[in-house]
């Protein structure tokens, strides 16, 4: 499996889990078509506050800038 779905799929399986909280943070990957990450990851917003971004490359490694 490529490397964003399958963050997505521990995310989802985490979100499951009698462990997680209600409120706290998760970050969601934003994946293409094929599974790698999109160029661009952000984190959620909350209320008026727009969430972090980022950018990466297919493999989800930050990028200088």
């Amino acid at each position: 499996q490529a490397p964003c779905r399958m963050h997505l799929a521990t995310v989802m399986l985490e979100l499951k889990a009698p462990l997680y909280r209600s409120g706290e943070d998760i970050f969601i990957p934003n994946c293409d078509t094929k599974g790698f990450y999109r160029k661009k990851q952000c984190r959620a917003s909350k209320g008026q506050r727009r969430g972090q971004c980022w950018c990466v490359d297919k493999m989800g490694h930050p990028l200088a800038g």
